[in-house]
């Protein structure tokens, strides 16, 4: 009798518990997935198979034969099906060259115009003139939505195609609401119908906020709705943390707004995909980040694919869980020339999924530290470097292999520097070197002949390094010689993985940046000459002419800004670590004590004087 109660019982809790999870009508579907679960493709499939009377779909691409294959079939059954992609996928496209055919039309899509299926694309507001034809735009259209017969609603990352499918990490829900389905057919008319694309689409973001169930549910279109401004709101509000899975992240309100959040005692931690890491280097977010204090790794698949999320999970163990995603890369091309889509959500079952995939992906990350010794002078483009000192620790975790990747778009640190045509040198070409140092009773030792080392155009992997918890032998000195500096300003950082004789390799919890600066932007330049200066000075254990240095700054009544910076203590208090780790320095560990007193003390408008 207790048996049956107690199944009675059970089976009405999981009753209960399976029709909160239907009410909200919202499903939450990533890619890929393990062998026999189901994929990202077989979910829209599904979902496309629902449809009674219509199909109006917005996808950057379409590339995928099964999927097709489904729209002419639910157009066969009498579905008015009506498709939207980018022009770069409209038009067929030679494999080789990249150039475009605009005679013919995408392997994909001719078979659904030969079926009848009207195929529009994002047009341009003027016609070539020589063809006649319109090429579309430069802004893209980049949505990855869906809505059937007025009350089903498919969005998110994935685009349609087999990559999106089997390699890519992607993101997709499902909803039922007639209210959010307005929502987009109404953005789907704007461009279907009305040829509204980029600029030209109206703003209605006041009728975008809705519930689903008791979940509230807000979309936001670009550029008309300025859907990066709706990002930085919810992250200026954020209480508790902020977590992102970016493709690609150029934006520097956002930049600002994290590391704002990173400043005033959040948790802020995120991944890029390591394509877009590497071609946006400067112009991406992720130097500025590392630099300040903001863990960020780059995402390496083990499929080969893309990190194609666009995800921000804000506050996901608080009280106001939110979780915003869609279409849109944190750019502002994305935000200001391409159609797109964002989704915010405010509901802790589904900001959950999202931060379970987080933490997924994200993995875990090595306790190693390393930093570039302070220049005494400032970094600027396009100048000589006669050397640079990168300076690893193992900060009391045994090492036996690095690899160390090459700032991205940098150029060959370990190639000689080209000559300029037209100009002749006096002196012989000298050739780029990366040289490995050993510390040996308080001397640099170099060791590169002696070091399992393998170094091509990218990186250097070092094995075998046997680098121990403390003491000299947990340091290692990397010395880039002879090279160039880029010629864009920006922050540049090394990407460090650390692995040990028994464990995985693990991305540095902070990577090492460089500030490579424009001449002529004097105020940049001043701010990162003082760091460098009070930065060496506890290098090179020069403890009281760092006081020193930093006494004079606050008496003097020029702004010294460079000590109100979070950012500043925090490298100045792993440079002390270091220092206590190697030579367990008394006089180090006092200035430890001193450096984390003026760090909580510390005001974001005058930072208070040492005592």
């Amino acid at each position: 009798m207790r048996i049956t109660k107690l199944l009675k019982v059970c089976a009405i809790s999981l009753l209960i518990n399976t029709t909160s999870i239907q009410a909200k009508g919202i499903n939450v579907y990533f890619g890929p997935v393990e062998k026999g679960e189901t994929r990202l493709d077989q979910h829209f499939i599904k979902y496309l198979k629902k449809a009674k009377k219509t199909i109006d779909a917005a996808f950057y691409e379409l590339r995928d034969e099964n999927i097709m294959n489904e729209f002419i079939a639910a157009h066969e059954r009498g579905v008015e099906v009506r498709l939207i992609v980018d022009s770069h996928n409209f038009f067929l496209r030679d494999h080789d060259t990249l150039e475009f055919d605009f005679d013919k039309r995408n392997k994909f899509v001719k078979p659904l115009l030969d079926a009848g299926i009207v195929v529009k694309y994002d047009l341009s507001s003027k016609v070539d003139e020589e063809t006649g034809i319109n090429k579309g735009r430069s802004g893209l259209m980049h949505n990855k939505f869906c809505v059937l017969d007025s009350k089903h609603v498919w969005t998110g990352s994935y685009n349609l195609s087999d990559t999106g499918t089997h390699k890519n990490e992607n993101n997709a829900i499902e909803v039922v609401n007639k209210k959010l389905a307005a929502i987009f057919t109404r953005e789907f008319v704007e461009m279907y119908e009305d040829g509204a694309y980029g600029i030209s689409s109206p703003s209605t973001a006041e009728d975008q906020q809705i519930k689903v169930g008791k979940t509230p549910v807000e979309v936001y279109f670009a550029p008309e709705d300025d859907p990066v401004g709706k990002i930085e709101v919810e992250i200026n509000s954020a209480e508790e943390s902020v977590y992102f899975m970016q493709f690609a992240m150029t934006s520097d309100e956002l930049g600002d707004a994290l590391i704002n959040k990173r400043e005033s005692g959040l948790k802020v931690k995120g991944m890029f995909d390591r394509m877009l890491y590497r071609s946006t280097g400067p112009y991406a977010e992720f130097s500025r980040l590392t630099q300040n204090d903001i863990p960020v790794i780059v995402y390496d698949s083990p499929t080969g694919g893309k990190l194609h999320h666009k995800v921000f999970i804000i506050d996901a163990e608080g009280e106001n869980p939110r979780v915003i995603f869609g279409s849109l890369n944190a750019s502002k091309n994305g935000n200001k020339m391409n159609d797109e889509n964002i989704v915010i959500i405010r509901d802790k079952e589904v900001t959950t999924k999202y931060f379970n995939e987080f933490n997924k992906l994200f993995g875990r990350l090595s306790r190693v530290t390393a930093g570039f010794k302070s220049q005494k002078k400032a970094l600027f483009i396009d100048q000589k470097i006669d050397r640079l000192d990168l300076v690893i620790s193992t900060n009391g975790i045994p090492t036996d292999e690095l690899k160390i990747q090459f700032p991205a778009r940098w150029g060959d640190i370990n190639k000689a520097e080209e000559e300029v045509e037209g100009e002749e040198s006096t002196e012989p070409a000298v050739e780029a070197s990366v040289e490995i140092y050993r510390m040996k009773n308080g001397k640099q030792i170099k060791s590169t002949s002696k070091e399992t080392m393998y170094l091509s155009q990218r990186d250097i992997t070092l094995k075998n390094l046997n680098l121990k918890r403390k003491g000299e032998d947990a340091l290692l000195i990397i010395k880039c010689k002879n090279f160039k500096t880029p010629s864009i300003p920006g922050f540049y950082n090394m990407y460090i993985q650390a692995k040990s004789k028994t464990g995985k390799m693990y991305p540095l919890k902070f990577q090492p940046a460089l500030h490579v600066m424009d001449p002529e932007d004097t105020e940049v330049v001043a701010n990162e000459q003082l760091t460098n200066i009070l930065l060496g000075k506890l290098y090179d254990g020069k403890y009281k002419s760092f006081f020193g240095l930093v006494d004079s700054c606050e008496n003097d009544d020029n702004n010294c800004g460079i000590l109100t910076y979070g950012s500043f203590l925090k490298r100045a208090i792993r440079i002390i670590n270091q220092r206590i780790l190697i030579k367990n320095e008394d006089e180090a560990k006092e200035v430890l004590k001193r450096l984390k007193r003026y760090q909580t003390t510390f005001s974001s408008q005058k930072a208070p004087k040492f005592n």
